[in-house]
């Protein structure tokens, strides 16, 4: 009779087999993933944000970062607001660009003109028929239109054809446009090409994205969760949209909070604070994690205390090196602005960010969207201001700072309890980027990106409905996106979808504020229940003692 005990190459046989599936099932999302990006990148996304890197990495290529930021004529009269990091990677890519791809260079006046063009053909598509449903196609265009025209087209190669029309009334202008503008794309493979190279740094960083909570599933969760991880955030909509089609780089400092809090949870100070340097010099945003860092490091100093005193002083020894490395990556990041004397210019940049945007929200789905109209068309500037006094003498401003402050504050009192725990750790950050999406004032649109990778990273330590909760933030934030992208379309959104419902349902964008803040207080109620009232039950592993204690057994994956 034939055994049936497995042999000794069974077990073997059976670890390849689940080694193929795994690496077969990501090779389906990447190449889902980046199929989908190969569509988005080589269009024009987001008209301000990709002039604005695009001038960036003109003039980046020619001059120091230093003399962009002394002098905003260098870069074409383009304000650069962005912390030096990113500016590096800018300053390569007009190079890189010529190096890889043949035919038109990167500062060809055809490039630009070409990309202005294709803008206007967007901006202006439905031209003729807000002129015809406003009566004003006899009207003589005003001194101010005609100058600010002639300008507009001068910017896109076109000064010259439009003067020679003698356009002088809204009628002639809709017969302009329709001749040079309207009749189709004006992208060609040079104008998709530079858009590619525009894009490619947050693509990559997307690709970084999914690695790293690949990682932190294997290690946390087991293969089929990390599988799950990664294709949740690579193929997330929010994602995509934000970095291949948009053409924004918020991929980039998340990645890096998510590295820095894979390395906080270990306990790897030289990482997490090198890591955190750099984001913090790539976006100011990056500051969700700060309280986060903190937090740990006094609960890991704490437990430490409870013990030796050669303990503490060996603890605070990799602290002081870690801090001596991250320094030393700051002062290789600041060199060039230091020595080109624009140390003070940057300072301002980050300081200057609370009065940037004075307003309730710009076009963030949060708290203070109730506060709106809900109206998509209109520019942010129409929103109210926060620097005025409520009706309680209290600006909405400073009331979004202490609500913020208030959960920043749990969160650190929750950690110091379950003394730095990764579950703890995990969904404290993740309530610190919720509550600064939700509460704050001056929120963009674009700034509850973090939420979706940390719900991620939540529901492989914690209860498996992060998952709903990664999914959920994933849509909401991405119809976030889509509404605010309609500002830069004075003619309407194209017809169908929930673009569509998004401009004319006012209720709709109050519904998914509801939403947000619905999301916000299940991670409230979570961490509550968590450090101060019963642990969570779930899949979290079995590896989550307090630093100093002992971990149980690995799971088996």
């Amino acid at each position: 009779m034939k055994s049936l005990a497995p042999t000794p190459s069974s077990g073997s046989r059976s670890a390849t087999s689940r080694t193929l599936y795994v690496a077969s099932a990501l090779v389906v999302i990447a190449v889902a993933g980046i199929a989908v990006r190969a569509v988005l990148m080589p269009q024009l996304g987001h008209v301000a944000d990709t002039f604005d890197f695009f001038e960036w990495a003109s003039s980046l290529a020619k001059r120091p970062v230093a003399a962009v930021y002394l002098d905003p004529e260098q870069a074409n009269g383009v304000q650069v607001n962005y912390p030096p990091a990113y500016l590096y990677v800018l300053s390569l890519l007009p190079g890189l660009h010529d190096t890889c791809v043949g035919g038109v260079p990167w500062s060809d006046p055809g490039i630009v003109q070409g990309l202005r063009r294709e803008a206007m053909r967007l901006l202006y598509r439905d031209f003729a028929e807000r002129v015809r449903d406003a009566g004003t196609a006899r009207r003589t265009l005003g001194a101010k239109a005609y100058s600010d025209t002639v300008a507009d087209m001068e910017s896109a190669g076109l000064g010259e054809e439009f003067r020679d029309a003698r356009v002088r009334t809204y009628a002639d202008l809709v017969e302009f446009f329709e001749q040079h503008l309207l009749g189709g794309s004006h992208l060609g493979a040079g104008h998709r090409s530079v858009l590619v190279f525009l894009k490619l740094p947050a693509v990559l960083a997307d690709l970084a994205l999914a690695g790293l909570l690949f990682a932190a599933g294997w290690r946390w969760a087991g293969r089929w969760p990390a599988v799950l991880a990664a294709g949740g955030v690579f193929l997330s909509p929010v994602v995509v949209h934000d970095s291949a089609y948009w053409g924004q780089v918020d991929s980039i400092p998340t990645a890096l909070v998510v590295a820095c809090l894979m390395a906080l949870v270990a306990r790897v100070w030289w990482l997490v604070f090198l890591v955190l340097v750099v984001a913090l010099l790539t976006k100011l945003q990056a500051i969700i994690i700060a309280p986060i860092v903190v937090a740990v490091v006094v609960a890991t100093l704490a437990s430490r205390w409870a013990g030796s005193a050669g303990e503490v002083r060996k603890e605070a020894t990799r602290l002081a090196a870690a801090l001596a490395v991250a320094g030393l990556g700051a002062a290789v990041l600041l060199f060039p602005i230091v020595r080109g004397s624009a140390l003070k210019q940057l300072l301002g940049i980050y300081t200057g960010l609370g009065s940037q945007y004075p307003y309730l929200t710009v076009r963030a789905f949060n708290l203070w969207w109730f506060f709106t109209t809900g109206d998509p068309i209109i520019t942010f500037e129409a929103s109210p201001r926060d620097d005025v006094a409520t009706f309680i003498g209290v600006t909405p401003k400073a009331i979004g700072f202490v609500l913020l402050l208030a959960v920043v504050g749990f969160v650190i009192a929750a950690i110091l309890k379950r003394r730095g725990d990764r579950p703890t750790v995990v969904l404290g950050a993740l309530l610190i980027a919720m509550a600064f999406f939700c509460l704050q004032t001056e929120i963009h649109e674009r700034y509850g990106y973090p939420i979706v990778p940390l719900a991620i990273m939540a529901a492989l330590v914690l209860k498996r409905r992060y998952w709903w909760v990664a999914a959920g933030a994933s849509l909401t934030h991405f119809a976030n996106l889509l509404f605010a992208g309609l500002a830069e379309r004075p003619g309407g959104p194209p017809a169908g979808g929930i673009t569509l419902a998004l401009a004319t349902t006012p209720a709709l964008t109050y519904a998914v504020a509801a939403v947000n803040l619905a999301l916000l207080a299940i991670a409230a109620s979570d961490l509550y229940r968590l450090a101060f009232v019963s642990p969570l039950t779930g899949n979290q592993p079995a590896e989550t003692a307090p630093p100093g204690g002992t971990a149980g057994p690995r799971r088996r994956r």
